[in-house]
């Protein structure tokens, strides 16, 4: 165990079975450091800070819709991945509600209405996405980045 944790930071937590070289007792030391029910607690209060604190204000160079979807995916991945650890998880409901509040742009609001009156849509953070980012490229014609067209003035 200490040539696995020997390097990093965790060798704090793991340092204390080094005298009776028990490896059971140092796995158990990380393991509950990391993944015991406070830390879960912490890691999943960081991922729902991170979903309410992600804000879409329109198509911007460094923040586009498409990165405020990964945003929220990511933590849901989060999330997901706690639920082995005694963390319930963010039903579907939940999802939807953190993504309509992120989302401040005004030209948007005939989405969320669509949204909150359709039962189909509240249960459903796909689909949610996919109206969104349908409505977005209809309405704006937003070209992918990267993109730049150049015009000229013949000038005589």
């Amino acid at each position: 165990m200490a040539v696995i944790f020997g390097n990093s930071e965790c060798w704090t937590y793991a340092k204390i079975a080094r005298r009776t070289r028990d490896g059971r007792q140092c796995f158990r030391s990380v393991y509950n450091h990391y993944l015991g029910p406070n830390n879960i607690d912490h890691m999943a209060s960081r991922a729902e800070r991170k979903l309410r604190g992600s804000t879409y204000h329109g198509e911007r160079r460094n923040w586009n819709f498409e990165k405020f979807v990964n945003t929220h995916k990511e933590q849901h991945h989060v999330l997901l991945s706690l639920e082995t650890h005694g963390y319930k998880g963010v039903d579907e409901r939940s999802k939807v509600r953190y993504l309509n509040d992120g989302i401040k742009k005004s030209r948007l609001d005939t989405v969320k209405a669509t949204i909150l009156s359709s039962s189909e849509y509240r249960l459903n953070f796909d689909k949610c996405v996919n109206l969104y980012k349908d409505f977005i490229e209809q309405s704006y014609g937003i070209r992918p980045t990267g993109i730049r067209h150049i015009c000229s003035q013949n000038r005589f």
